[in-house]
């Protein structure tokens, strides 16, 4: 079986870091109380405000701000997220970019014959859906800590894990545009 996500290796890493927690700091976030994913700008506003980061999708080959759809994973302390596939009408694989407190926090990976249940989400005032799994009816496949930089196949059912950390997990999530000639081939690449 092919792995489900693979660690990449970002060279200005701390400076996108940085640059994103200029943009949206956490005291910022904790006083609207988000948490869980929110698309907040537009992926040409990021990439302005962030240059590292669009200097890094460039030397991939997805300069194209359309190609990607940028959120913010907020977890909150001792959180285990639900265990889901993210929906699969925009993106099939994600880049994750650990912000802050990402040490200790993982992404379970699991494989499942059912077909899940579509749920119906509120992030940041936009509906957004996922479909979700049972425990019961799924297999745990591994297990990553998620501090470094990844691509993850996120049609896998799969579950996020803050549940032994004490503050508040702020994870990037790069969605790669699903159908999108160059981004499929540039991620489809990445697990061969």
């Amino acid at each position: 079986m092919i792995k489900p996500y693979k660690i990449l290796q970002i060279d200005d890493l701390a400076v996108i870091q940085q640059g994103i927690l200029d943009l949206m700091p956490i005291e910022t976030l904790l006083e609207k109380k988000m948490r869980g994913t929110c698309y907040l700008y537009e992926t040409s506003y990021i990439f302005e405000r962030v240059p590292a980061l669009a200097t890094f999708f460039k030397k991939i080959g997805l300069e194209n701000p359309d190609s990607i759809k940028i959120a913010m994973l907020f977890v909150p302390p001792r959180r285990l997220g639900p265990l889901h596939i993210d929906p699969p009408d925009f993106a099939t694989y994600s880049i994750n970019i650990p912000i802050i407190n990402c040490d200790n926090t993982f992404m379970h990976y699991f494989k499942s014959d059912s077909p899940g249940e579509k749920m119906i989400y509120e992030a940041a005032g936009k509906k957004v859906w996922t479909v979700d799994f049972k425990l019961e009816d799924c297999e745990l496949l591994e297990i990553q800590e998620t501090n470094k930089p990844y691509i993850v196949n996120i049609s896998i059912p799969h579950q996020y894990d803050n549940s032994q950390n004490d503050t508040h997990r702020y994870m990037l999530l790069c969605r790669i545009k699903r159908n999108d000639l160059i981004a499929d081939a540039i991620a489809a690449s990445v697990f061969n």
